[in-house]
Protein backbone atom coordinates (compact mmCIF):
# COMPACT_ATOMS: atom_id res chain seq x y z
CA UNK A 1 0.00 0.00 0.00
CA UNK A 2 2.85 2.36 0.86
CA UNK A 3 4.54 1.50 -2.40
CA UNK A 4 1.34 2.30 -4.29
CA UNK A 5 1.16 5.71 -2.61
CA UNK A 6 4.76 6.31 -3.61
CA UNK A 7 3.94 5.39 -7.19
CA UNK A 8 0.93 7.70 -7.32
CA UNK A 9 2.89 10.56 -5.80
CA UNK A 10 5.76 9.89 -8.19
CA UNK A 11 3.34 9.93 -11.13
CA UNK A 12 1.89 13.26 -9.97
CA UNK A 13 5.35 14.79 -9.64
CA UNK A 14 6.28 13.50 -13.09
CA UNK A 15 3.18 15.09 -14.58
CA UNK A 16 4.04 18.43 -12.95
CA UNK A 17 7.61 18.06 -14.18
CA UNK A 18 6.44 17.44 -17.72
CA UNK A 19 4.09 20.46 -17.57
CA UNK A 20 7.00 22.70 -16.53
CA UNK A 21 9.14 21.30 -19.32
CA UNK A 22 6.31 21.97 -21.78
CA UNK A 23 6.06 25.55 -20.46
CA UNK A 24 9.78 26.00 -21.11
CA UNK A 25 9.44 24.53 -24.61
CA UNK A 26 10.01 27.95 -26.33
CA UNK A 27 13.37 28.22 -24.59
CA UNK A 28 14.21 24.62 -25.37
CA UNK A 29 13.30 25.09 -29.05
CA UNK A 30 15.67 27.99 -29.47
CA UNK A 31 14.05 31.19 -28.24
CA UNK A 32 15.92 33.60 -26.04
CA UNK A 33 15.76 33.21 -22.29
CA UNK A 34 14.39 36.72 -21.86
CA UNK A 35 11.38 35.93 -24.07
CA UNK A 36 9.93 33.62 -21.39
CA UNK A 37 8.49 35.19 -18.25
CA UNK A 38 9.51 33.79 -14.85
CA UNK A 39 12.20 31.55 -16.41
CA UNK A 40 14.23 31.51 -13.21
CA UNK A 41 11.19 30.43 -11.18
CA UNK A 42 10.44 27.66 -13.66
CA UNK A 43 14.02 26.38 -13.45
CA UNK A 44 13.88 26.31 -9.65
CA UNK A 45 10.57 24.42 -9.75
CA UNK A 46 12.08 22.04 -12.28
CA UNK A 47 15.04 21.30 -10.02
CA UNK A 48 12.82 20.76 -6.97
CA UNK A 49 10.46 18.39 -8.77
CA UNK A 50 13.35 16.44 -10.28
CA UNK A 51 14.87 15.98 -6.83
CA UNK A 52 11.55 14.77 -5.38
CA UNK A 53 11.10 12.43 -8.30
CA UNK A 54 14.58 11.04 -7.87
CA UNK A 55 14.10 10.45 -4.11
CA UNK A 56 10.84 8.58 -4.68
CA UNK A 57 12.45 6.49 -7.38
CA UNK A 58 15.14 5.52 -4.87
CA UNK A 59 12.41 4.28 -2.49
CA UNK A 60 10.93 2.01 -5.12
CA UNK A 61 12.49 -1.21 -6.26
CA UNK A 62 13.67 -1.87 -9.76
CA UNK A 63 11.75 -5.12 -10.10
CA UNK A 64 8.37 -3.61 -9.21
CA UNK A 65 6.02 -4.18 -12.10
CA UNK A 66 4.04 -0.97 -11.54
CA UNK A 67 7.20 1.11 -11.46
CA UNK A 68 8.36 -0.34 -14.76
CA UNK A 69 4.91 0.40 -16.21
CA UNK A 70 5.26 3.97 -14.97
CA UNK A 71 8.62 4.32 -16.72
CA UNK A 72 7.13 2.96 -19.92
CA UNK A 73 4.19 5.38 -19.73
CA UNK A 74 6.51 8.36 -19.34
CA UNK A 75 9.17 7.16 -21.75
CA UNK A 76 7.35 8.54 -24.83
CA UNK A 77 7.05 12.00 -23.31
CA UNK A 78 10.69 12.04 -22.28
CA UNK A 79 11.81 10.73 -25.69
CA UNK A 80 9.73 13.39 -27.47
CA UNK A 81 11.28 16.17 -25.44
CA UNK A 82 14.73 14.64 -25.89
CA UNK A 83 14.25 14.62 -29.67
CA UNK A 84 13.30 18.30 -29.64
CA UNK A 85 16.37 19.03 -27.56
CA UNK A 86 18.57 17.10 -29.96
CA UNK A 87 17.20 19.10 -32.90
CA UNK A 88 18.20 22.37 -31.23
CA UNK A 89 21.51 21.59 -29.56
CA UNK A 90 22.90 25.11 -29.90
CA UNK A 91 20.19 26.46 -27.56
CA UNK A 92 19.97 23.68 -24.97
CA UNK A 93 23.27 23.34 -23.07
CA UNK A 94 21.51 23.65 -19.73
CA UNK A 95 18.65 21.12 -19.85
CA UNK A 96 19.72 18.54 -22.42
CA UNK A 97 22.01 16.52 -20.07
CA UNK A 98 19.17 16.11 -17.56
CA UNK A 99 16.68 15.04 -20.24
CA UNK A 100 19.26 12.61 -21.64
CA UNK A 101 19.75 11.08 -18.20
CA UNK A 102 15.98 10.78 -17.68
CA UNK A 103 15.66 9.11 -21.07
CA UNK A 104 18.34 6.59 -20.14
CA UNK A 105 16.59 6.00 -16.82
CA UNK A 106 13.25 5.41 -18.55
CA UNK A 107 14.90 3.13 -21.10
CA UNK A 108 17.13 1.01 -18.87
CA UNK A 109 15.20 1.19 -15.61
CA UNK A 110 16.26 2.06 -12.09
CA UNK A 111 19.96 2.11 -11.26
CA UNK A 112 22.07 4.00 -8.77
CA UNK A 113 24.49 5.24 -11.41
CA UNK A 114 21.75 7.01 -13.38
CA UNK A 115 20.36 8.60 -10.23
CA UNK A 116 23.82 9.79 -9.24
CA UNK A 117 24.32 11.24 -12.70
CA UNK A 118 21.01 13.12 -12.50
CA UNK A 119 21.92 14.44 -9.06
CA UNK A 120 25.25 15.67 -10.40
CA UNK A 121 23.55 17.32 -13.37
CA UNK A 122 21.02 19.02 -11.10
CA UNK A 123 23.82 20.26 -8.89
CA UNK A 124 25.64 21.57 -11.95
CA UNK A 125 22.52 23.41 -13.13
CA UNK A 126 22.11 24.96 -9.69
CA UNK A 127 25.75 26.07 -9.75
CA UNK A 128 25.32 27.54 -13.23
CA UNK A 129 22.24 29.48 -12.11
CA UNK A 130 24.08 30.79 -9.05
CA UNK A 131 27.11 31.69 -11.17
CA UNK A 132 24.90 33.46 -13.71
CA UNK A 133 23.21 35.47 -10.95
CA UNK A 134 26.59 36.33 -9.47
CA UNK A 135 27.91 37.48 -12.86
CA UNK A 136 24.79 39.55 -13.44
CA UNK A 137 25.15 41.18 -10.02
CA UNK A 138 28.80 41.97 -10.74
CA UNK A 139 27.97 43.43 -14.14
CA UNK A 140 25.19 45.53 -12.65
CA UNK A 141 27.50 46.74 -9.88
CA UNK A 142 30.18 47.63 -12.43
CA UNK A 143 27.67 49.46 -14.63
CA UNK A 144 26.31 51.32 -11.62
CA UNK A 145 29.81 52.33 -10.51
CA UNK A 146 30.60 53.55 -14.02
CA UNK A 147 27.30 55.42 -14.19
CA UNK A 148 27.94 56.98 -10.76
CA UNK A 149 31.34 58.24 -11.91
CA UNK A 150 29.72 59.64 -15.05
CA UNK A 151 27.05 61.39 -12.98
CA UNK A 152 29.67 62.85 -10.63
CA UNK A 153 31.72 64.16 -13.56
CA UNK A 154 28.62 65.59 -15.21
CA UNK A 155 27.59 67.27 -11.95
CA UNK A 156 31.05 68.84 -11.59
CA UNK A 157 30.94 70.05 -15.20
CA UNK A 158 27.50 71.58 -14.75
CA UNK A 159 28.54 73.33 -11.52
CA UNK A 160 31.57 74.83 -13.25
CA UNK A 161 29.45 75.86 -16.23
CA UNK A 162 26.92 77.49 -13.89
CA UNK A 163 29.70 79.49 -12.20
CA UNK A 164 31.01 80.63 -15.60
CA UNK A 165 27.54 81.71 -16.70
CA UNK A 166 26.99 83.62 -13.47
CA UNK A 167 30.26 85.52 -14.02
CA UNK A 168 29.30 86.29 -17.64
CA UNK A 169 25.84 87.46 -16.58
CA UNK A 170 27.33 89.78 -13.95
CA UNK A 171 29.77 91.19 -16.51
CA UNK A 172 26.91 91.84 -18.93
CA UNK A 173 24.92 93.54 -16.16
CA UNK A 174 27.88 95.80 -15.38
CA UNK A 175 28.29 96.64 -19.08
CA UNK A 176 24.58 97.48 -19.40
CA UNK A 177 24.73 99.73 -16.32
CA UNK A 178 27.77 101.56 -17.76
CA UNK A 179 25.99 102.06 -21.09
CA UNK A 180 22.88 103.41 -19.34
CA UNK A 181 25.01 105.86 -17.32
CA UNK A 182 26.82 106.99 -20.49
CA UNK A 183 23.47 107.53 -22.29
CA UNK A 184 22.05 109.52 -19.38
CA UNK A 185 25.16 111.71 -19.18
CA UNK A 186 25.19 112.48 -22.90
CA UNK A 187 21.42 113.05 -22.94
CA UNK A 188 21.81 115.70 -20.24
CA UNK A 189 24.72 117.26 -22.11
CA UNK A 190 22.67 117.32 -25.31
CA UNK A 191 19.79 119.04 -23.52
CA UNK A 192 22.17 121.67 -22.13
CA UNK A 193 23.61 122.23 -25.59
CA UNK A 194 20.11 122.68 -27.02
CA UNK A 195 19.35 125.28 -24.35
CA UNK A 196 22.56 127.18 -25.13
CA UNK A 197 21.81 127.09 -28.84
CA UNK A 198 18.30 128.36 -28.21
CA UNK A 199 19.73 131.27 -26.17
CA UNK A 200 22.26 132.11 -28.86
CA UNK A 201 19.52 132.10 -31.49
CA UNK A 202 17.43 134.54 -29.47
CA UNK A 203 20.44 136.85 -29.03
CA UNK A 204 21.17 136.71 -32.75
CA UNK A 205 17.57 137.67 -33.51
CA UNK A 206 17.86 140.69 -31.18
CA UNK A 207 21.13 141.73 -32.82
CA UNK A 208 19.60 141.37 -36.29
CA UNK A 209 16.67 143.55 -35.29
CA UNK A 210 19.01 146.17 -33.83
CA UNK A 211 21.07 146.13 -37.01
CA UNK A 212 17.95 146.58 -39.12
CA UNK A 213 16.76 149.42 -36.89
CA UNK A 214 20.16 151.15 -36.97
CA UNK A 215 20.42 150.67 -40.73
CA UNK A 216 16.98 152.21 -41.16
CA UNK A 217 17.90 155.18 -38.96
CA UNK A 218 21.16 155.70 -40.84
CA UNK A 219 19.36 155.58 -44.17
CA UNK A 220 16.76 158.11 -43.00
CA UNK A 221 19.44 160.43 -41.61
CA UNK A 222 21.45 160.27 -44.82
CA UNK A 223 18.39 161.08 -46.91
CA UNK A 224 17.47 164.02 -44.64
CA UNK A 225 20.96 165.46 -44.94
CA UNK A 226 20.89 165.07 -48.68
CA UNK A 227 17.59 166.92 -48.97
CA UNK A 228 18.84 169.88 -46.97
CA UNK A 229 21.83 170.30 -49.15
Amino acid sequence: MTQLKHLLFLKKISELLFKILQTMKPFILGKRLLEISNTKLLLLKLLLLMKLQMLLMMLLTYRTFKFRCFLCLNKDQIDTLHKKLSDNTSYTPLLQPVITALTELATHGFNQKALTKIAQLLSKIRQQISLRESCQDKRQAARWAEFSVHLANEHTRLVERKAQLEVQIQEQKNTIEDVISWIEFHTLEFENTEERLAGQTAQEEVVDRLQEHISGKLSTTAQFIANRN
